[in-house]
């Protein structure tokens, strides 16, 4: 059980924890002393001071409300504690507003352990029906911080079932812990919630949203985010962009992407190459090499250099349709940047080829790679062989197969699904 830290309360000689504040009620009151120290001294005085008379006279519920307007009033966790065990001391239970506002300077300053130690001893288990607004969401926000979660929901809907507004902060908490946790949907839920309460929310909330429903899949959920942030007038930032493109790209939601990086650049941010090379990507997956070149020559207008990936992307759209002189074309210019083709770009070509029955084309290129000092991989051997059975090019498939051995290279399960499949029965290479 959590203890009070330096305000404790003392029956017949025994230093008893919070839960003996907390169950005060069944011991007797004439047996108890308070002992407090120097920070809450001043405040138990001032308590004394106040309610003393109040007291003598009889008038409990005034010297309620005047220890009730100091713990609000406290400027420390220790003056508050101080303030209700003075009440205690002289036979004054607090009331629910008193552990209330004690509950609020708890949370607010991280003492979130004491906090629902108090709302359950002390409210919740004397019956009492939490119907304060900065009460609940003091504690869902202390549910929260607890890793509480399902609790800090109940309360969250207990707020709305109340006609009640939940504050930012318990929005914002409630949506942290959700994603961190990584039960993204049900922090999109609480956003929704928070938007039609006109909540404000921090860039953090819309910042972890974003990439969590992105994370998951969940783009229209994640551009709703985007969309509301916007309207807010909170400024994205470029990983707030890159993630919404590059989640759009590999749904191949590729005019999306586009549309939205040209909102990015409108906000004075600039594509990077990864960015660029993605949008490329997808519109060559989509076959839309038109679009593609579009955006490849944007990027060189732009000065974004392009890398090799960028390259063998866009010979890969173009072998795949078949237009074998514009992949060369770019392979050329490869080389005119500087660039030297990689095994990858390689790969793409002799691919392609092997497709076409152009086997002694792509023959020519596994020479050419390897007068480059460019290593063939097993996927292009594999294209290779599996190209020269369908031929017949029985002899020509040894030499290749000793040659890929000779090389260090091990045959991959498609290499060898593919020697079992072709070769006649009894042949070995």
């Amino acid at each position: 059980m959590t203890h009070f830290q330096s305000v404790r309360v003392r029956v017949s000689g025994t230093s008893y924890s919070v839960r003996a504040l907390m169950t005060f009620s069944t011991v007797s009151r004439s047996r108890l002393s308070v002992e407090v120290d120097v920070e809450g001294w001043s405040v138990a005085l001032s308590v004394s001071v106040c309610s003393e008379q109040l007291i003598l006279r009889g008038l409990f519920g005034s010297a309620q409300k005047v220890i009730q307007r100091i713990i609000k009033q406290s400027s420390s966790v220790s003056e508050a504690i101080s303030a209700v065990e003075f009440s205690i001391s002289r036979g004054i239970e607090p009331d629910a507003t008193s552990y209330s506002f004690l509950i609020r300077q708890l949370v607010a300053s991280g003492e979130t352990q004491m906090a629902e130690d108090i709302y359950v001893y002390c409210i919740l288990k004397r019956g009492i029906e939490p119907k304060d607004q900065s009460l609940l969401n003091s504690m869902a926000i202390c549910y929260c911080n607890l890793g509480k979660l399902e609790e800090a929901k109940l309360l969250f809907d207990k707020l709305l079932d109340m006609k009640l507004r939940p504050c930012s902060s318990t929005c914002t908490a409630l949506i942290k812990g959700f994603c961190g946790q990584h039960i993204i949907l049900d922090g999109f839920d609480v956003f929704v919630v928070a938007v039609d309460a006109g909540v404000s929310l921090s860039f953090s909330c819309y910042n972890r949203l974003v990439d969590g429903l992105c994370h998951r899949g969940f783009l229209d959920e994640a551009l709703y985010v985007f969309d509301i942030m916007c309207e807010r007038g909170v400024t994205p930032n470029v990983h707030l962009f890159k993630t919404l493109v590059l989640s759009l790209c590999k749904r191949g939601r590729v005019e999306e992407a586009e549309l939205l990086s040209m909102d990015m650049e409108s906000y004075g941010f600039v594509l990077d190459k990864v960015m660029y090379t993605t949008l490329i990507n997808g519109y060559s997956k989509n076959k839309k090499m038109k679009m593609a070149m579009r955006m490849f020559i944007r990027m060189l207008k732009l000065g974004c250099a392009p890398d090799k990936y960028t390259y063998n992307t866009l010979m890969h759209g173009f072998f795949n349709l078949g237009m074998l002189d514009k992949g060369w074309v770019l392979h050329q210019q490869m080389a005119e940047f500087g660039l030297e083709p990689d095994a990858v770009s390689y790969q793409i070509m002799i691919g392609k080829y092997c497709k076409d029955h152009k086997v002694d084309c792509a023959l020519m290129l596994l020479n050419n790679m390897i007068q480059c000092n460019v290593a063939p991989s097993v996927h292009s051997y594999t294209a290779l062989i599996a190209a020269l059975c369908k031929e017949n090019r029985l002899a020509e498939v040894d030499v290749l197969y000793n040659k890929m051995l000779d090389n260090g290279l091990v045959p991959d399960h498609v290499l060898f699904f593919t020697l079992v499949n072709n070769l006649p029965r009894g042949y070995h290479v």
